[in-house]
């Protein structure tokens, strides 16, 4: 890790109207192979940042120095993970984790489905550590890749700082499904199920209806028959330097917009 870095910081270009939106950037960290740690990841990040939003964050739980302590956790795999407060406590990561879900649970609990299967999810995983961690494999990326290296280095007689080692490190975040370490693994029936339930075949070439990415497909498959330049970014397509549509509303689908625009 960058000792020099942030762990999340809030862009000054968010890709959108900038009057509405900003962007939280994840600046650390492995990229998530496992979709049910994307959705864990995601989903509490959204819970914490709605207690902030409704004051009803758990109050003493402020890290003295954040970046510190993710480094410091992330040498001890098997724990205890104590990390200190700004209140000049002592506490363990679990144990805020802990406080977390419950503030999550009192206040956030019934408002849909998604957020009580995140919950539910969440006091699984936390379970898990304490219980049986093996029953995160294919579910929490560092204990799946750790599980993965162990099995490989115990098979092949290894040192951990054999560079057979690091190169299946990388190898495991290959998004080849043929290739990709993360894909041979067997998990335990709940996370496969949810795993598989949310893959949708398609989706490398059938963007989500909801939002302007659909816009962005029709113009891509319009730009590849044609012999025009073009250069479509997030929130814009263009094509020369005074022809552009700005798209800033991310949950607009801007197909009628996008239409127009090539008929031009």
């Amino acid at each position: 890790m960058q000792f020099n870095r942030a762990i999340i910081n809030a862009r000054d270009e968010p890709l959108a109207d900038y009057r509405k939106f900003r962007r939280l950037h994840l600046l650390i960290g492995d990229s998530n192979m496992s979709p049910f740690a994307t959705a864990l990841k995601v989903g509490t990040t959204a819970c914490i940042l709605t207690l902030l939003e409704e004051d009803k964050f758990p109050r003493g739980l402020i890290l003295q120095d954040a970046v510190v302590a993710t480094r410091e956790v992330s040498h001890q795999p098997d724990g205890p993970w104590p990390v200190e407060l700004e209140n000049g406590k002592t506490a363990g990561a679990l144990e805020i984790q802990w406080r977390f879900l419950e503030a999550a649970g009192k206040y956030l609990q019934g408002r849909d489905a998604e957020i009580d299967w995140l919950l539910e999810s969440w006091s699984f995983v936390l379970d898990s550590f304490a219980t049986n961690p093996n029953a995160l494999i294919g579910g929490v990326d560092w204990i799946t890749k750790r599980w993965l290296l162990e099995k490989f280095a115990e098979a092949e007689s290894l040192s951990w700082d054999d560079p057979w080692l690091l190169s299946l490190d990388l190898e495991y975040h290959n998004i080849d499904p043929s290739r990709g370490l993360f894909f041979q693994v067997k998990a335990g029936k709940r996370i496969t199920d949810w795993n598989q339930s949310v893959r949708i075949k398609n989706a490398s070439y059938r963007p989500p209806a909801n939002s302007r990415a659909a816009g962005r497909s029709q113009a891509v498959a319009w730009f590849r028959d044609s012999e025009l330049p073009y250069v479509i970014n997030w929130d814009s397509i263009a094509s020369g330097p005074q022809d552009i549509l700005v798209m800033s509303d991310p949950f607009s689908t801007y197909t009628s917009e996008v239409s127009a625009f090539l008929r031009r």
